[in-house]
């Protein structure tokens, strides 16, 4: 809504960009806090203050290691082709077309204008 101020399409090459990566952060922020979050656990490994088979969990076992990396991994796929195609296909249509903007007509008394701010 800013950068359509006063009925103008916005023609900045760096706002472009912007906008065509912005609905990808979301995606690489979600990814990349879950990588953080479990590579935060390996310096207790690496520093030697646990063994590395104490960072087994021993009651998950490998059927249900896969099945939950399959079906993460399936759902992250699944995720990612219905953004890329919703991307797609609002990128083809382009921008709407912008009504005119109407202007405002003079203010003529206080008690007419609607409430702007209150608290």
């Amino acid at each position: 809504a800013p950068a359509q101020r006063r009925g103008r399409v916005p023609t900045s090459r760096w706002l472009v960009r912007a906008g065509v990566v912005m609905p990808l952060l979301p995606l690489a922020a979600n990814t990349f806090g879950w990588i953080f979050a479990e590579m935060g656990r390996q310096p207790w490994i690496v520093y030697g203050e646990m063994l590395t088979r104490d960072g087994v969990s021993r009651t998950v076992s490998l059927s249900e290691v896969l099945t939950s990396f399959t079906a993460f991994t399936l759902i992250y796929a699944i995720l990612a082709i219905i953004e890329v195609r919703l991307l797609i296909r609002y990128a083809k249509a382009g921008l709407p077309d912008l009504a005119p903007v109407a202007e405002p007509a003079p203010e003529t008394d206080d008690e007419e204008r609607p409430l702007a701010f209150a608290y």
